[in-house]
């Protein structure tokens, strides 16, 4: 999850001074072969930082405009609009997997009425962590199809349904961060 918060924050950082950029390698299966790189593992399972990138590339066209600091501190965000929709993407990036608490983080946005629904999908360590469950099968060097597309299953990332409050005017928002954790929202008016 570390390069999935780490590239997200790189990516929104230097999105007005670039036309364009690159994840250096795609999956896992290149010369140089250790594991620790690419979107993907040598068997086609996607990584946290394979869901992160596609929750950006999900994100609206229209950026919005917040506090020049809103992905400065350890917890980051960014708002997106596509026609009527809202996105927003919250991360907490640290460059040490360290176990800390969760951190609990409010948005509050204005809307003239009330949505008919937010929608959440997330990376953190139930969710889009394919390590995790590799880990609790064993570790196995040796993946069959089946054990893959388990895998698969288990860690995509989908959106559901999140709790929400709408009082005078004003939507809020609530979520707790781990470490590393990315969650983004979309806001169905």
């Amino acid at each position: 999850r570390k390069v999935a918060a780490y590239d997200v924050k790189a990516a929104l950082d230097v999105m007005d001074s670039m036309d364009g950029s690159s994840i250096w390698c795609f999956s896992d299966v290149f010369e140089e072969f250790h594991g620790g790189f690419g979107m993907l593992t040598q068997n086609g399972i996607p990584k946290p930082v394979y869901h992160a990138m596609k929750m950006l590339a999900d994100a609206g066209d229209e950026r919005l405009v917040l506090d020049e600091k809103a992905t400065w501190g350890e917890i980051g965000i960014a708002a997106f609009k596509q026609e009527e929709n809202l996105q927003v993407l919250l991360f907490r990036q640290k460059m040490k997997n360290l176990d800390l608490p969760k951190e609990k983080a409010v948005v509050k946005i204005e809307l003239p009425k009330e949505p008919n629904q937010v929608l959440l999908r997330r990376v953190d360590e139930e969710h889009g962590n394919p390590l995790k469950l590799w880990e609790s099968m064993g570790r196995p060097q040796d993946l069959n199809r089946q054990e893959v597309e388990e895998l698969k299953r288990q860690s995509a990332v989908v959106d559901k349904p999140w709790p929400f409050v709408y009082e005078n005017g004003v939507l809020s928002l609530e979520a707790e961060l781990g470490v590393n954790d990315v969650y983004f929202f979309q806001i169905i008016r």
